[in-house]
């Protein structure tokens, strides 16, 4: 068995998957933003988020560390985007529930990455 300690940021794949990764995310914010596309705007910052994570990742392996804080409260917009888009729009009960579940779990993991999770690794690392 090997002991060593693996840094969870070291690319364990090939970096072609972050150029693949960034080709299709580009395609899905052109995709997006066509007109008459249905509601795909509202998703537009993730994928351009995850676009400039994987083009970032392939040149800077620490990129990941900033994309694991931003990727909930980006989801979390586009969470609250859907909700006031089907309040204004007269969506379904199942709608309404559906993205405010979204903007409910989106806040509380946002939470939880941004102030709660660096606290707790502090409080480990202090103990040991």
């Amino acid at each position: 068995m090997d002991d060593k300690k693996v840094d969870k940021l070291t690319q364990t794949y090939p970096n072609w998957l972050n150029w693949v990764g960034a080709v299709v995310s580009v395609v899905l914010v052109v995709s997006s933003l066509v007109p008459g596309g249905g509601n795909g705007w509202q998703w537009a910052p993730f994928y351009v988020l995850m676009t400039y994570i994987f083009i970032r990742k392939s040149k800077e392996k620490r990129v990941w560390e900033l994309g694991e804080l931003l990727v909930m409260p980006v989801l979390t917009f586009c969470c609250v985007v859907g909700f006031i888009t089907t309040t204004g729009g007269n969506g379904g009960k199942y709608d309404l529930w559906l993205w405010g579940l979204g903007v409910i779990v989106g806040i509380l993991l946002s939470v939880f990455n941004i102030y709660l999770k660096p606290r707790i690794e502090k409080k480990r690392l202090e103990k040991k």
